[in-house]
């Protein structure tokens, strides 16, 4: 079974440059969206998620861009990816979603702040 999903999911995988930076992304399913930040595509865990996960769910690899030391980067060059991910939300047409990052001590507190105000402009848009 988990041989079947990860060829299926394998279908879906491409190399995509946000702001000129490489990212390796796996998208599979419909319906409500679950994006993870990963480092490295191949791993068990992303196996794993995709086996168990309904919906829609979104891998990227963001070691391509960001090399190996993911958890010392700067407060400029998480700003960055932040900026790509935001960017990768209108590419893909992502209204509601959810982001997770299983990279112990990984500060994502700006791509929430990013979630955050999205969601809170569609509320805006909603009531003019």
């Amino acid at each position: 079974m988990i041989q079947h999903i990860v060829r299926a999911c394998d279908s879906y995988r491409n190399k995509i440059y946000l702001n000129d930076r490489p990212y390796d992304v796996i998208d599979v399913g419909e319906g409500e969206c679950k994006i993870y930040l990963v480092a490295g595509i191949e791993s068990d865990y992303v196996r794993e998620m995709t086996r168990l996960h309904l919906g829609r769910i979104i891998f990227i690899d963001i070691s391509m861009a960001w090399g190996d030391g993911l958890r010392e980067l700067s407060e400029e060059s998480l700003s960055l990816l932040t900026q790509d991910i935001h960017l990768l939300f209108d590419v893909f047409w992502l209204d509601h979603v959810s982001v997770d990052c299983p990279i112990k001590g990984f500060d994502m507190t700006g791509l929430f702040d990013v979630i955050k105000s999205r969601e809170y402009s569609k509320e805006l848009r909603a009531y003019a």
